[in-house]
């Protein structure tokens, strides 16, 4: 499994934003840092994993023990300073997830030979959760976060429906950079699954961030790297509404 995330030119590039945020870390020392991380910005990713939201082909001889590769759109609403709206689209490939096998010659003996093919995937989450600051045990910039959300995936003739529950922690390491680590949990028709992931963002300009981060638990791997922009203080003047 390490070696498989390891090996990826975009997981290279996310050790490399390992890198950049905590060198912006120290940089940015002496600079005021954000109370707490930013929960009001919409996201759009690119995701190579060999699991999506508990849904493991590798795991099933019928899809040819394939992965996926999927663009995702993120969005998130600061409420208040404890509560957020949270959801996710997802749309890509099953890669190589199809074997028709047909027949090319009579015979006898009949010949056959065998097309191997991608499946669509896609689905959806939408959910909330609750966001709290963990100044009180002296960890000011840090939230604790529990999260729920109803979730639907299909993939090929296979749709089923759930949810998913996230615990999360969330740092501001500088003014730009920030971490994130925890555990994600989906229970589906069929299927029960957890993960344990952990994530880094670093702030390029005005809000707009590059993120990558990783799946690191069970016999899965898998990473996604993308751009978010926290827009809460750009057009609402705060991170939450109210």
């Amino acid at each position: 499994m390490a070696s498989r995330l390891l090996g990826t030119r975009a997981a290279q590039a996310v050790l490399a934003l390992v890198g950049l945020g905590l060198g912006g870390a120290v940089v940015a020392q002496d600079e005021p840092a954000l109370d707490t991380p930013r929960y009001t910005y919409i996201a759009f990713n690119y995701e190579d994993t060999e699991t999506k939201e508990g849904v493991d082909p590798s795991d099933d001889p019928a899809f040819n023990n394939g992965d996926f590769t999927l663009f995702t759109v993120q969005g998130s609403l600061g409420i208040t300073d404890w509560f957020h709206l949270h959801g996710e689209y997802f749309d890509g490939d099953c890669n190589s997830c199809q074997s028709v096998t047909f027949e090319t010659d009579p015979g006898p003996p009949p010949v056959t030979a065998t097309n191997i093919s991608n499946l669509d995937f896609d689905g959806y989450k939408i959910g909330g959760g609750i966001n709290y600051a963990l100044g009180v045990i002296g960890l000011e910039q840090t939230d604790f976060i529990l999260r729920a959300h109803y979730l639907d995936v299909s993939l090929d003739d296979i749709d089923e429906d759930g949810y998913s529950v996230d615990t999360l922690l969330r740092s501001q390491i500088s003014d730009r950079a920030e971490v994130w680590a925890g555990t994600e949990y989906q229970d589906l028709d069929d299927i029960e699954n957890i993960d344990i992931v952990i994530g880094i963002g670093y702030e390029l300009w005005n809000g707009l961030t590059l993120t990558g981060s990783g799946i690191i638990f069970n016999n899965e791997s898998g990473f996604d790297i993308g751009l978010r922009w926290y827009f809460g203080d750009k057009l609402l003047d705060r991170d939450a509404l109210f």
